[in-house]
This record gives C-alpha cells, sequence and structure tokens, in this order.
C-alpha cells in the first residue's frame, strides 16, 4: 500500500501545473508577507517620521506598554492625548503605531475629534472582551493568512481534479481495476495521497509563517481579547470571552480541516467526473459559490455556510455565533465544521473506492 501511495503522490507531483501553482502559491505568500506583515510596518516617531521594519518592533511594543491590561474610557482617552501632537503635525487617519491604529482611530470622528464613543458601546460591558495586549504580529498573521488559505483552496482543486478523472480519459481505469490490488487499494493510495500532499502543503505554510510571527513578535500579544481586533477582520462579534492565542489555535485547526476536507470533496468529484475538467468545474462551483452567498444576512444561511471550506478559512465568520450546549456541556461552534471535514474526508476513502470500482464492465 505504501509503494502505491508513493506512486500516487509521484503522479500529483509530476504535473507541470502543479509546480506552477506551488510557485504562484509561494509568492503570492511572499508578496502578502512583505506588503501587509513585519517588512511593510512603520512606526511614527516624533517628527513625523518612520522607523520601518524589525527595528520598529521593539518601539512600537514599548508604545503600547503605558495602555496594557482591560481597555477603559480613561485608556481611549489617554491614548488619543498622546497622540494629539503626532495628529496635529500629519493627520489623524496616518498609521502611527499599535496603540492608535487599533484603538485610538476608532474613537474618532470624521474630523478628526473624539467621537463621544465609550468602549462598552463599542466593544460591549464585560471586561473580558477588551484585555488589550501588544499583539501587531498576531494582528498581521490573521490578516493575510485566511487570504493565502482561500486561493490554495484554488490550487488544491486545480491540482487533485485529475486524481481519478485523468485514469478514466486516458482509460488506465480498466488496466487498474483488473489488477490484483486495483479493486481495493487503488482507490485508497488516490485519496490517502491526496490528503497527504494537501496536509503537507497547507501545514508547511501555515507553519513557516506562524514560526515568522512567533520570530519577530513572539507570544506576549496572545492574552488579549479577540474582540478588541478590528483591522485583521471584525472580531468584535464574538460573543464570548476569547484571546488571541486561542483564535490562532482555532484558525489553524480550521485551515486544516477546511484544506483536507475541500480535498475530499475534490476527489470525490473527480471519481464521478468523466473528465478532469468537468472535476474541476464541479469542484470550483462547489467552492466559490458559498463565497458569493456569505454577503446575504440570513442567520441560518451563514451557519450552513459556516460549513464550508471557503468560508471555514475566513475564521471570524465561523467564531461569531455563541458556544454549543450538549447535555449540559459547552463547546466552540467552530468544532462542528470541523468535525464535518474529517467526516468528509472519510466520506471519500469509501465513495471514491465505490465509484472507482464501478467503473469496471
Amino acid at each position: 500500500m505504501s509503494r502505491l501511495i508513493g506512486f500516487e503522490l509521484e503522479k500529483i507531483c509530476r504535473r507541470k501545473i502543479v509546480w506552477a501553482g506551488l510557485v504562484a502559491l509561494i509568492g503570492l505568500n511572499l508578496v502578502f508577507y512583505i506588503f501587509t506583515a513585519m517588512p511593510s510596518m512603520g512606526v511614527m516617531n516624533d517628527q513625523g517620521g518612520y522607523s520601518k521594519g524589525a527595528g520598529a518592533i521593539a518601539v512600537d511594543r514599548e508604545l503600547t506598554k503605558p495602555y496594557e491590561g482591560v481597555l477603559t474610557d480613561d485608556t481611549v482617552k489617554q491614548i488619543l492625548l498622546d497622540h494629539q501632537e503626532k495628529i496635529e503635525k500629519t493627520d489623524f487617519y496616518a498609521r502611527m503605531d499599535y496603540a492608535y491604529d487599533s484603538v485610538g482611530k476608532l474613537f474618532l470622528d470624521e474630523t478628526g475629534n473624539y467621537n463621544g464613543l465609550s468602549v462598552k458601546e463599542l466593544y460591549g460591558a464585560d471586561s473580558s472582551h477588551r484585555e488589550f495586549h501588544y499583539a501587531r504580529g498576531e494582528q498581521q498573521f490573521l490578516g493575510y493568512m485566511p487570504m493565502l488559505l482561500l486561493v490554495m483552496g484554488y490550487f488544491l482543486i486545480v491540482a487533485l481534479s485529475p486524481v481519478f478523472s485523468d485514469e478514466y480519459m486516458r482509460g488506465t481505469d480498466a488496466l487498474i481495476l483488473t489488477s490484483k490490488m486495483g479493486k481495493k487499494q487503488c482507490a485508497i493510495s488516490k485519496v490517502t495521497a491526496s490528503l497527504i500532499f494537501t496536509a503537507v502543503v497547507a501545514g508547511v505554510v501555515i507553519l513557516v509563517n506562524w514560526l515568522l510571527m512567533v520570530l519577530f513578535f513572539g507570544t506576549e500579544g496572545w492574552s488579549m481579547s479577540i474582540q478588541l481586533e478590528m483591522t485583521a477582520g471584525d472580531y468584535s462579534g464574538v460573543p464570548y470571552a476569547m484571546t488571541m492565542g486561542q483564535t490562532i489555535s482555532y484558525a489553524v485547526l480550521l485551515w486544516m480541516t477546511a484544506m483536507c476536507g475541500l480535498t475530499g470533496i475534490v476527489v470525490i468529484c473527480s471519481s464521478f467526473a468523466k473528465s478532469s475538467f468537468m472535476a474541476l468545474i464541479t469542484a470550483l462551483l462547489i467552492y466559490t459559490i458559498p463565497l458569493t452567498l456569505s454577503s446575504l444576512s440570513f442567520e441560518w444561511l451563514q451557519r450552513i455556510l459556516s460549513f464550508m471550506p471557503v468560508i471555514m478559512s475566513t475564521v471570524g465568520s465561523v467564531l461569531q455565533f455563541p458556544l454549543v450546549e450538549l447535555g449540559g456541556f459547552a463547546f466552540n461552534f467552530s468544532c462542528l465544521p470541523m468535525l464535518t471535514m474529517a467526516a468528509v474526508c472519510i466520506l471519500s476513502f469509501v465513495v471514491t473506492k465505490r465509484v472507482f470500482r464501478r467503473k469496471m464492465v
């Protein structure tokens, strides 16, 4: 079986379009990282100039320290007061530092004056939703990774759509099915190889970006309340206490299970389709349609869409729902989509095996 899996992995990786897609994905990751993460960050000094890149992190962290803790109205007013001179020298829309960019700006009106909002009006009365710490790295990570995972989904569809359908087009399915191991093990090896390919690609991409975040920014921001994060995606609607560290942990699990679940869907489509093109179009429609429906504001629809891989990759759209209570035990709603994707992976073995065997006439 291991030799068959290795053979199927080699077939996936042998295609030029797969390597082209990998190069494009790595290139896109570099673009996102360079222009939205650490290399692009800047911290304004007292003269209105900027410290850039890694050297700005220590400055940014020190400027944030006085405001750390439970965010209150007094904290907000102090942030605005401390930045008043910079606002007068530049513009209140300008990027300054983490405290001002992620909190201070939200309390200014269109003229740059305090808008009178209280922190409870903006973030809620629960103080556990207002724990503020320096989390610039985590903010960047949650900002660009969902877009990268969205594109990765399209790459996986292109790479894996031919897994079964190519055998039908070339007429090699009959030869495989009449071989000694064809009936029982070929379909299993194809699905296993596809899942391994996905796990390696997604796992490496997520791990490298996570390590870059930890290397440059550390993990001190993991204790910040996710409800305070409104720039990398609006997490203010998360209805329970949740830290940045917990959010990143759930994000990684959502991304991995979403990509593996998508792989299960793609190989099922490929096993039914008569050609790679049909498998590709079917998988693309299944992946993309939920994204086009996500703007509709029906809660029941949003709950259904949260089980789709493309919506799971956004993270915030899944975490917005209340905890699920079952038999006196409460758990995060995002566990349901993750379990569903795991079930899809298991189902893909059963379905593809049966469909592939039926191709024998």
